[in-house]
């Protein structure tokens, strides 16, 4: 399997012209540009569209080889339908099918100091290369707090070069590819260049960056062999976030698995100007390729995707939830200004596991023995615009 990592950033407008190479299969089509400068205007120009009303966009710029940074569309069965793609090889090879087990593209170029510093969290002498990206200056106008990002991360290290869970050194991997969505600015004090913060990290989990090692199924014992966590969801770290992608299974591009889409978020301060850096590429060797799909999201109907803050799910207005983290069963407290409502309880996904009418000041019982461990969000509404809600962790 490859080590490769993309990122497909999907705009909401786009429109090319030019010296470019349509890539097509059954699967995502990828756009190529032959020079910077047409990637500039026919990529990231795109991508960065849907700022344009939330402020003011300056400097674009592209790093690495240009045979790294594409343009995809024909994504929507992964569920980002199109946007900027950024490969550790090249990105061409990350189109349907996936037909080869070690696809490697080794192009010879630099490194990224935040991809280094990244890598040297889990690990010591990390040191990372053919690294690519974008980079631009947005300075969000008054009313604009936030920028978002939907994203996909896949790559070829699945599932071989997973780690054992019961391997605590599991989050030092310094072979796992690593990437960064790396934003500084007034405001932000992160451990990384500039003072930056990497907002690329696991849904609820704040602390762990996004990469093979925070989000798979376990370690497969042999080439092919479907990974532990589909059958037994105790294995592997936040399962459910992943979609198996092997030969036999073989969905919509060359990645051996990605992750369903999550969306990423940086809290930003209007007026003041940010430095917005996104990158990867590999680290400690060359081979087996990675990748990432990203797209600056404002699209308030696209609700198909993993939050990455509690702040996502839950309102001012809480439930009480006890025991919690809760195993087989857990009761609600229905709040005494309910008369009647919907009580469901939602996954990740946006997928309700349990729903019951519940009346006001009822301890409402959920029977829990049915759904895998993970974090869920538990939602009353009575149609009144009374909305209460409360994370639950099941163990």
């Amino acid at each position: 399997m490859k080590k490769f990592l993309f990122v497909f950033i999907t705009l909401f407008l786009f429109s090319g012209n030019g010296f470019s190479q349509n890539i097509e299969g059954e699967g995502i089509t990828i756009k190529t540009e032959k020079s910077v400068d047409c990637i500039i205007e026919e990529i990231i120009k795109p991508f960065v569209a849907p700022l344009k009303n939330k402020g003011k966009v300056e400097s674009l710029r592209a790093f690495g080889d240009f045979a790294q940074i594409g343009w995809f569309s024909n994504g929507s069965a992964m569920g980002i339908k199109e946007g900027l793609v950024i490969s550790s090889g090249y990105v061409d090879s990350l189109q349907y099918p996936n037909n080869n087990g070690n696809l490697t593209g080794q192009l010879n170029g630099g490194g990224d100091t935040d991809l280094n510093g990244l890598g040297n969290l889990y690990s010591t002498n990390s040191y990372s290369f053919d690294a690519s990206g974008v980079c631009f200056y947005f300075t969000p106008k008054e009313g604009v707090s936030e920028i978002k990002f939907e994203l996909i991360f896949g790559s070829e290290n699945y599932n071989e070069f997973v780690p054992e869970k019961s391997d605590e050194a599991a989050m030092e991997n310094r072979f796992i590819d690593r990437f960064g969505i790396f934003i500084s600015g007034k405001g932000i004090e992160g451990p990384f260049s500039q003072n930056s913060e990497n907002i690329a990290t696991v849904p609820f989990q704040s602390d762990k960056y996004i990469s093979l090692n925070t989000i798979n199924c376990g370690k497969e014992s042999s080439f092919g062999v479907t990974p532990p966590g589909y059958s037994d969801p105790s294995q592997g770290c936040n399962c459910n976030m992943l979609v198996f992608n092997d030969f036999k299974d073989n969905k919509h591009s060359a990645l051996d698995a990605y992750t369903k889409p999550i969306m990423v978020k940086a809290n930003l301060i209007s007026g003041e100007k940010y430095l917005v850096k996104i990158v990867l590429g590999d680290l400690s060797d060359g081979n087996w390729d990675s990748g990432l799909f990203i797209r600056v999201n404002y699209d308030a109907n696209n609700d198909e995707f993993i939050p990455n803050k509690v702040e996502d799910y839950v309102s001012q207005k809480l439930l009480e939830v006890y025991p919690n983290p809760a195993k087989d069963n857990a009761i609600v407290i229905v709040p005494s200004d309910i008369k009647q409502a919907q009580l469901k309880v939602y996954d990740i996904h946006g997928r309700v596991m349990v729903e019951k009418c519940v009346h006001g000041g009822e301890k409402a019982n959920l029977s829990l023995n049915h759904i895998p461990s993970g974090i869920y969000c538990v939602i009353i509404e009575d149609g009144d615009e009374n909305i209460y809600r409360e994370k639950l962790q099941v163990r």
